[in-house]
């Protein structure tokens, strides 16, 4: 979804709450996407008054593109074996063009068997779509990293918040100059919750 379909949802879904739970919904679609596999095809609908060869040349090019199958990721609640796999789903976005690089810290602990980390994804697709609608629409932008690692969460057993800001790396430091903004930098907190998921 681009800056302008973005805007428009903004005006149809405003409350901060339907806006949470929308984005969640497309994260959550956008995972298990991800875990099966799936061909990308144009929804544009064959034209029934075509030529056989017409139609035949539209069939070429309405493929997209294919998403290749993860597979299932092992569900655990213990910190280390969560961000491996959040490595995998950020690595996997990577390898698929979505982001240049990305980031993940260390875990630390939080109460009730709860964690806390950073992730960072440098040059997302969508970088100036989020940046525009960050400073705009409510901050209510696309997000699709964050809202896919919230559906692996939610399999986890475990409910996630983040909040996020334009940034040049994981690690920000008072010494060197910060690097130039080119990613999104999410601060996680993670804590038990078997009813997590949608």
């Amino acid at each position: 979804l681009n800056d302008a379909q973005w805007r428009v949802i903004g005006r149809a879904v405003k409350s901060e709450q339907d806006r949470d739970r929308f984005g969640r919904v497309v994260g959550d679609r956008l995972y298990r996407a991800i875990i099966k596999g799936k061909e990308l095809k144009s929804d544009v609908e064959e034209d029934a008054n075509a030529t056989e060869e017409e139609k035949e040349v539209a069939r070429k090019y309405q493929r997209i593109g294919i998403w290749p199958a993860l597979g299932k990721l092992p569900k655990t609640d213990k910190p280390d074996e969560v961000l491996r796999n959040v490595g995998r789903i950020l690595g996997y976005l990577k390898e698929q063009g979505y982001c240049e690089s990305f980031e993940i810290s260390l875990p630390e602990a939080l109460p009730k068997g709860g964690f806390r980390f950073r992730s960072f994804v440098r040059e997302p697709a969508n970088l100036e779509t989020t940046r525009s609608l960050m400073r705009s629409n409510d901050n209510f932008a696309p997000r699709y990293d964050q809202r896919i690692l919230q559906a692996f969460f939610a399999d986890c057993g475990f409910g996630s918040s983040f909040s996020d800001s334009i940034a040049g790396g994981l690690q920000v430091s008072e010494v060197t100059p910060a690097p130039m903004p080119n990613g999104i930098l999410s601060e996680w907190s993670l804590v038990p919750d078997p009813e997590a998921g949608l």
